[in-house]
């Protein structure tokens, strides 16, 4: 077996910056899902507002765009990292976006 280098640059520290800030996006989605409990009164363990709910959509559209934003983010991750071992600040500044 051959070894595998691999020589960081500057570039990758952006790349795992933007990961690393990328994870406060969920955390802040996590803290609107829980001001939205409270504002319109769904109680755990329940995940979406019942049906006839007077404040359904309004809660169901909060707690679908949370779990929309935990869905890709194993892909987002798993994205910005192969696209970083080549091009690095491309990797960054897409991941920005």
């Amino acid at each position: 077996m051959g070894e595998i280098s691999l020589t960081l640059n500057q570039g990758h520290g952006f790349a795992i910056s933007v990961a690393i800030f990328s994870a406060f996006v969920c955390t802040w989605a996590g803290f609107k899902v829980g001001a939205a409990r409270k504002k319109y009164g769904v109680k755990y363990p329940t995940m979406y507002a019942p049906e006839g709910h007077k404040n359904e959509k309004e809660f169901n559209c909060i707690q679908r765009a949370h779990q929309n934003v935990l869905e890709n983010y194993p892909a987002f991750l798993m994205l910005l990292l192969i696209s970083s071992l080549n091009r690095p600040y491309y990797a960054a500044a897409c991941g920005m976006y």
